[in-house]
C-alpha cells in the first residue's frame, strides 16, 4: 500500500501539480468550484501514478482508490457540463 514517505510524496506531487494547473487557469478569470474539485482529484491521480508507478497504482489495494478517482472525475465532468438547448 505504500509507506508514509511515499504518501507524503504523493500529496506533495498532487499539491504541486494541481496548484500549478489552477494557477494557469486563474489567469483566464474566475474558476468554477467543480473545476477546482476536478483538478484536485486529477492531481491526486497524478501523484498516485507518478510516485507509485503504473504497476503499483493499478494493483489490488490501490486500484480501488485509483479507479474511484477516475470514475469521480468523469462523473463530475459529465454533470458539470452546461446543457445546450436547441435553437427554435
Amino acid at each position: 500500500m505504500g509507506a508514509t514517505k511515499e504518501w507524503v510524496e504523493v500529496l506533495f506531487a498532487a499539491v504541486f501539480w494541481g496548484g500549478s494547473m489552477l494557477l494557469f487557469r486563474r489567469t483566464e478569470g474566475k474558476i468554477p468550484k467543480l473545476v477546482v474539485l476536478i483538478y484536485a482529484l486529477g492531481a491526486l491521480l497524478f501523484g498516485l501514478v507518478t510516485i507509485f508507478g503504473y504497476k503499483r497504482a493499478f494493483s489490488f489495494p490501490l486500484i480501488i482508490l485509483t479507479l474511484g478517482i477516475i470514475a469521480a472525475v468523469f462523473l463530475i465532468g459529465r454533470l458539470s457540463r452546461p446543457s445546450l438547448k436547441p435553437l427554435p
